[in-house]
């Protein structure tokens, strides 16, 4: 696509856009958001918290030696996650909420 004329920018910034970005930059606080992960990480999570973060991510905790890797490999082909509920196949197959 090739332009002939030549386009004037409209480079003028209208103060209703100015105020619309420092009202989301003070809204949005880099800071106190990660804190709130720092404390997520750092309260009691259930025992299936690694399950299902596995289930949604893909990614195994690095603090596993293989011996944990393979049983909770082995552990997590029993579950089925679909949010925000856990599901366990049972001796039967059949599925059955769990968490």
């Amino acid at each position: 696509m090739r332009v002939e004329d030549m386009i004037p920018i409209n480079d003028s910034m209208p103060e209703e856009q100015l105020m619309a970005i420092m009202i989301l930059k003070e809204s949005f606080d880099e800071k106190a958001r990660l804190e709130e992960v720092k404390a997520l990480r750092d309260e009691n999570l259930p025992w299936y918290a690694d399950i299902v973060n596995f289930m949604v991510s893909g990614e195994v905790p690095s603090s596993f030696d293989a011996y944990k890797r393979k049983k909770f490999f082995k552990d997590a082909r029993h579950y089925y996650w679909d949010e925000p509920y856990l599901y366990k196949r049972g001796p039967d197959s059949i599925y059955r909420m769990h968490c």
